[in-house]
């Protein structure tokens, strides 16, 4: 698959990051009356296979204080899936991540819980007899990241700093994370080309594409690690 990337002055790329703030208070133009930010459901393919689906809702509030939760489900494969991978990621007013939970289902079942400050990072790992707590040192920004489910990064950080330390909660590991705001670029989605807002994260030599629409609404993503794509097939705005 071809992607070309057009350039575009640092002022459009401002527009369409106020774009994103204001989808977390408008949908569509639309002034928003319930709870619900966004929500759609991501096709995920694997050599152009479907392999799996992920199925998000992004929501006001969170369980302390302002911000969004994101909630999130992958299931692999797409239909009769034998591991599914849930997350509950809540972002503080600055839509920078403030906790997350996780459960996993499948052949080594576990749930767990994370808090990121700035001071440290508290997690706690339940499996089933057993669990298990640590601290790692904080940061002042996070970003929380998996190689198989992408609505993670359905609502980013907008003020367009690059960067950030990335935690992988299921891999359980921690890199520095570079965020590239690129501009417009066309790629393709369910076999229509689309000119769309790309934001790259790089970390430990791994490349994540994400595209945006005009409205700050995820339509794909790209692990170029794993060679995952998820697409969300709905026209953009």
């Amino acid at each position: 698959m071809r992607i070309s990337v057009i350039r575009v002055p640092s002022a459009s790329v401002r527009r369409w990051t106020t774009a994103v703030a204001l989808a977390a208070g408008t949908l569509g133009g639309r002034p928003i009356v319930a709870q619900v930010v966004d929500g759609g459901t991501l096709v995920i393919l694997g050599g152009g296979e479907v392999v799996g689906r992920e199925e998000f809702t992004i929501r006001r509030g969170r369980t302390t204080g302002p911000g969004y939760t994101i909630s999130t489900t992958a299931w692999y494969p797409a239909t009769h899936a034998t591991t599914t991978l849930s997350f509950e990621l809540e972002l503080g007013a600055d839509s920078l991540p403030a906790a997350v939970q996780l459960e996993v289902t499948g052949p080594d079942p576990y749930r767990l819980y994370a808090a990121l400050g700035t001071r440290r990072v508290t997690i706690r790992t339940v499996r089933p007899g057993r669990e298990a707590a640590r601290e790692l040192p904080g940061a002042e920004r996070h970003v929380v990241l998996d190689d198989s489910v992408f609505a993670l990064q359905a609502l980013l950080p907008r003020d367009g700093t690059p960067g950030f330390a990335a935690l992988m909660p299921r891999r359980d590991q921690r890199a520095r994370a570079q965020v590239t705001w690129v501009g417009e670029a066309r790629t393709e989605i369910g076999g229509v080309v689309h000119a769309l807002q790309q934001v790259t994260l790089r970390l430990n030599g791994r490349i994540r594409h994400l595209w945006y629409d005009q409205g700050g609404r995820l339509m794909k993503a790209e692990d170029a690690g794993t060679g995952l794509v998820a697409e969300r097939r709905e026209r953009p705005r």
